[in-house]
């Protein structure tokens, strides 16, 4: 029997891997925060990073934009950044092998950084919840 030819998926179909791969892991990290009580939740610990990231000014000119539905947009830009991220890291992937899945890691430790600062999450729930859903995204991303 002849191996199997190794062939490059098309960009659409890298990007798309990537979106299903970042989304599935961020999907086990939110239904895990869900779940169990003090599992953090990497939007809402990348949302109050980047709040207390921000310049000064920053956050009234989007609570004046937004009004009560600060929160809501922040957590819909994270999400988003994070696809959109996910999806480039699956191009990188296409075309690096192991650059992608680094990628992935390299976000998840951003992740777990964000979420052992914030004294709301238990920092050993966030340690087994980045890895999990971090292993998750590495794992559905194609080789």
């Amino acid at each position: 029997m002849e191996p199997m030819e190794r062939r490059t998926p098309s960009r659409v179909a890298a990007g798309a891997a990537g979106v299903v791969a970042g989304g599935a892991g961020l999907g086990l990290a939110e239904l895990l925060a869900g779940l169990i009580p003090g599992a953090p939740s990497p939007i809402l610990a990348i949302g109050a990073l980047l709040i207390s990231l921000q310049p000064p000014g920053a956050k009234q000119f989007v609570v004046d934009l937004f009004d009560t539905a600060d929160k809501a947009a922040l957590s819909v830009a994270v999400l988003l950044g994070a696809l959109v991220l996910a999806a480039l890291l699956g191009l990188l992937e296409r075309s690096r092998p192991g650059w992608g899945r680094a990628g992935f890691v390299a976000l998840g430790a951003l992740a777990l950084f964000a979420t052992v600062r914030d004294p709301l999450f238990d920092p050993l729930l966030g340690v087994v919840t980045g890895a999990l859903a971090t292993g998750l995204s590495v794992r559905l991303l194609p080789r």
